[in-house]
């Protein structure tokens, strides 16, 4: 027989628990209020409240939405563009995949004497600038292939030092260089570059530097220079190491030149509408997304006209993070550093988001 105390305790423990979900379902209900009010209260500021977004907030498996507006709309991405590429380059050329850059003489070689032009391919090094190899370092990858011809006997050059390919020497994060067709003009850049670390080296130069168009320079091969003869943070300059420079401060020509280069190592083609087809194979074969919706005219995010949603920039990232070991690393991180270095301090966010 039970007890009439023993069921008032029993009700009691009912009523508790009852109290207890009821509590924390008003809890769960209070804290999404808070975080859905206080981002409607800032897209409602003067500032922005004209804007149209796609916005998605989950935790980190996805099962839980703490935040969404038009999730699945797709807006100009800007610089979010970068988890694209990036996302891609792993996928499709490997982590540890490097840039090269060929040496050609277009000459006889007589005693040191190099009786034509010395030609350079870069085939779309992103690493050629100071977010790379710090300030006043960007000749740093030409001093080492300046240094090696040295190492092979050339001491003079009586033709032009002419720069094919895609090169794009010491430009800055915030530059726009999506202007494919004025690419000689960036070449020669690298050129001029080229010529001044010969002769640092104390090899005579007869010529100047000129930019080229194309990826076919007549001449001998003499040598071919890797990424990977140089290093970041320590570590040598393979594909994902690249990368953290270019996402961390957000680098508008490495994106841009990424692009080009999954294009032209998959197709042959250099050009960001054959990189942006080699995405979208990546999404919808490796990823699972449709593409139908999407546009990508750049690497970088620097074109108002490019279009993703944020749900599908979110699909993106957890696929990443789930299958990619070190694409985590290339995220800038709140209030810690990167384009986020100063945002979220003294937040929840601080050194999460």
């Amino acid at each position: 027989m039970i007890s009439r105390s023993r069921i008032v305790w029993m009700r009691f423990l009912k009523i508790s628990a009852l109290i207890g979900s009821a509590c924390t379902a008003l809890l769960n209900t209070a804290i999404a209020q808070t975080v859905a009010s206080q981002i409607d209260a800032i897209l409602a500021r003067s500032t922005v409240s004209a804007n149209t977004w796609s916005m998605l907030v989950e935790n980190q498996d996805g099962s839980v939405i703490y935040y969404q507006k038009t999730p699945t709309t797709t807006k100009a991405p800007a610089s979010n563009m970068k988890i694209v590429t990036s996302s891609t380059a792993f996928g499709l050329l490997g982590t540890t995949n490097y840039f090269t850059s060929l040496v050609y003489g277009n000459g006889t070689i007589t005693s040191g004497v190099l009786n034509g032009d010395l030609n350079l391919l870069v085939k779309h090094d992103i690493t050629w600038n100071t977010s790379i190899l710090g300030t006043g370092n960007s000749r740093k990858p030409l001093d080492f292939i300046t240094t090696q011809l040295k190492n092979l006997g050339i001491t003079n050059i009586q033709g032009n030092i002419q720069v094919y390919g895609a090169c794009m020497y010491d430009h800055a994060d915030t530059d726009d260089t999506t202007d494919v067709a004025n690419q000689a003009s960036y070449n020669a850049e690298g050129a001029v570059a080229f010529v001044a670390a010969l002769q640092a080296q104390g090899i005579t130069v007869s010529g100047t530097g000129l930019g080229k168009s194309g990826f076919s320079p007549p001449g001998t091969l003499l040598y071919t220079y890797k990424s990977t003869n140089l290093t970041y943070s320590g570590s040598p300059l393979r594909l994902d190491v690249a990368c953290i420079a270019m996402a961390k401060v957000s680098h508008n020509v490495m994106a841009d030149l990424l692009l080009r280069h999954i294009g032209y190592d998959l197709t042959g083609t250099d050009s960001f509408a054959a990189g942006k087809n080699q995405v979208c194979k990546f999404l919808t074969n490796s990823v699972g997304l449709a593409t139908n919706d999407i546009v990508m005219l750049d690497g970088s995010g620097l074109s108002h006209s490019d279009r993703f949603s944020a749900r599908e920039i979110q699909t993106i990232t957890r696929y990443m993070l789930n299958n990619f070991s070190t694409w985590g690393k290339i995220l800038p991180i709140g209030c810690t550093d990167g384009t986020l270095a100063s945002r979220f301090c003294s937040t929840d966010g601080s050194g999460k988001v």
